[in-house]
């Protein structure tokens, strides 16, 4: 187990329909002691995460990077805390196949915000994102 000084980088995550899979990926690179994942702090965001704040808030203000789905609501906080508090991390986005609205989202974030978010489309594997994002 890593100690406090040895984080490198934190990582929110906040993927709704996808939690569960990130977890189970993280937790077999955790297990074989993958280096890409040994030194970095990964966050569960969601309702309740930290009572009474916003977890995804509180990660994205200390450059947090983060792994979310594109729906209306993380996209919107992502772009508005890009915008208005000068967030600098990255954010890879793993649109829920089959819904529309969040390849749109997607999209439109990625017109905006090249240099800072990778889409990674339904097929294709975390393993490719998590390495872009090194």
């Amino acid at each position: 187990m890593s100690k406090l000084e040895d984080i490198e980088k934190l990582v929110y995550v906040y993927a709704h329909k996808k939690t569960n899979i990130i977890a189970e990926h993280i937790i077999k690179h955790l297990k074989i002691k993958n280096s890409d994942y040994l030194n970095e702090f990964f966050i569960f965001c969601g309702k309740d995460a930290i009572p009474g704040y916003n977890a995804m808030h509180l990660a994205s203000l200390v450059d947090a990077d983060g792994i979310t789905t594109a729906g209306a609501g993380t996209s919107g906080e992502f772009a508005y805390l890009y915008k208005e508090g000068g967030v600098k991390s990255n954010l890879l986005i793993l649109p829920i196949e089959n819904h529309n609205e969040q390849v749109a989202n997607a999209d439109a974030l990625q017109r905006k915000l090249t240099d800072y978010l990778l889409c990674l489309n339904p097929g294709k594997k975390l393993e490719d994102g998590k390495k872009l994002m090194s």
